[in-house]
């Protein structure tokens, strides 16, 4: 398991390019989501462009090649990934929206 902070450097990104950058972000959390990799995610609310994912992968090389497949990377987005392990669930996430 892994966690991802994200955080978008919105002043580097090309003004001519930004839909576009931000239209294939969100194809790739999407394509992560359906595959299974990314299992819970969603913007910060306490800071603007920075976001939170909760997912896994079979080893660091894999998460980082997630990583590398997104288009705000290597120069529009820090990523800081830490690797956990489950010790508990508490049946209510299921009650989360």
């Amino acid at each position: 398991m892994f966690t991802m902070d994200v955080v978008i450097k919105n002043h580097l990104i090309p003004d001519d390019k930004r839909d576009e950058l931000f239209e294939k972000h969100a194809q790739w959390i999407q394509e992560n989501y359906d595959s299974g990799a990314f299992l819970l995610m969603g913007p910060y609310t306490t800071k603007e462009m920075t976001g939170l994912i909760i997912g896994q992968a079979d080893s660091k090389v894999a998460i980082e090649a997630i990583t590398q497949a997104d288009a705000f990377y290597p120069d529009y987005a820090d990523y800081v990934i830490n690797e956990f392990n489950i010790n508990k669930i508490n049946p209510k996430i299921a009650e989360i929206k």
